[in-house]
C-alpha cells in the first residue's frame, strides 16, 4: 500500500506547486490535513500492536482497524482533492429540467 500513498504525495504535491490552475484553497489544505492524518493513524496503531504483540487474535484486530482507518483517511483526502481539481458546479443548468420539445 506504500505506493499508493507516494502515487496520491506526488499529486498532492502538483496540484499544490499549481495553485493558480484549480480553485479551492480549503479543499486543498483539508486535502493535506487528511494525508496527514495517516501518518499519525499509522502511529498510534503501532503502539496498539506493540501492546498487544503476545496475543495474536489482538494483534489480527489492531491490524484490520489500522488498515481500514488509512483507508478511510485516504479516501476523505482524495474526495476533497478532487473537489480541489474538479471545475466548479453550475447549479442553474443542474436544476433546470430540459424543455419538451413542441
Amino acid at each position: 500500500m506504500t505506493w499508493i500513498y507516494i502515487a496520491y504525495l506526488a499529486a498532492l504535491l502538483y496540484v499544490s506547486t499549481n495553485r493558480q490552475r484549480f480553485g479551492h484553497p480549503g479543499s486543498l489544505r483539508l486535502a493535506w490535513l487528511y494525508y496527514a492524518a495517516i501518518g499519525f493513524s499509522h502511529f498510534f496503531f503501532t503502539l496498539f500492536r506493540a501492546g498487544n504483540f503476545s496475543d495474536s487474535r489482538d494483534l489480527a484486530l489492531v491490524e484490520i482497524w489500522s488498515e481500514g482507518v488509512q483507508w478511510l483517511l485516504l479516501g476523505i483526502s482524495l474526495v476533497y482533492l478532487a473537489g480541489t481539481v474538479a471545475p466548479p458546479r453550475d447549479d442553474a443548468a443542474v436544476s433546470t429540467p430540459p424543455s419538451p420539445p413542441v
